[in-house]
């Protein structure tokens, strides 16, 4: 035989937060005490207006809403993709190197 407690009653230990069946041996442990079904299970009890909001974020698939994936060019970052600082390459004389349009390598310029 099963013994199922209380329906509708519930304990709480104190230290932990667990949550229990009521029964007449945990009752009388000083670190438990009886909570509200309320409290014993917060998620039951959402009220009927936070349980509709709307997303702040625009899930549309529409492709006048969808930003572009093409990288924007001049963004100005000074770090790599890995998290490396990009250093701008030098010319033997000393002056910054520029770009070459004609080559397949992009940013050239930096090391």
């Amino acid at each position: 035989m099963a013994i199922l407690g209380h329906p509708g009653r519930w304990l709480r230990h104190k230290i932990d937060g667990t949550i229990y069946n009521y029964n007449d041996i945990l009752c009388s442990n000083p670190a438990v005490e009886e909570v509200s079904e309320e409290l014993a299970f917060p998620e039951r009890f959402i009220p009927e207006k936070q349980k509709g909001r709307k997303s702040k974020v625009s899930i549309s698939t529409d492709e006048d809403a969808v930003e572009s994936t093409k990288p924007k060019k001049n963004t100005g970052l000074k770090i790599s993709a890995t998290g490396k600082p990009r250093v701008r390459a030098h010319t033997e004389d000393g002056r910054f190197a520029s770009d070459d349009p004609s080559t397949p390598d992009k940013n050239e310029a930096f090391k």
